[in-house]
């Protein structure tokens, strides 16, 4: 079973999760923000709300793919290289869904 999405900024703490999925596109400059301790152990969470931000922005399969990896990517590059694994430390995920032009 995929992990939820978080409905809310988290506190600090733990990311609060999702527990409904939006049924159509959000208004234009709709933010998305998730903020977690610097542990790898997240990347399935980010990797979620990466995928379930692009279905509701209306990407394709194909795009959702390949923006999920280059998200998760760089994840991984914060955790890793820009945080050094520190626990400590935070990342921060914010995707902002706007409608086409």
């Amino acid at each position: 079973m995929r992990p939820s999405l978080p409905t809310s900024l988290p506190d600090r703490g733990q990311p609060v999760i999702f527990t409904r999925r939006p049924q159509r596109m959000p208004p234009a400059g709709n933010l998305i923000r998730l903020d977690f301790p610097s542990h790898l152990d997240m990347l399935d969470v980010v990797q979620v709300l990466t995928d379930h931000a692009g279905q509701v922005g209306g990407l394709d399969e194909e795009t959702i793919h390949w923006v999920g990896v280059a998200v998760r990517e760089s994840v991984i590059n914060a955790i890793k290289h820009g945080n050094g694994e520190d626990r400590n430390k935070r990342v921060t995920v914010e995707i902002r869904l706007e409608p086409r032009a």
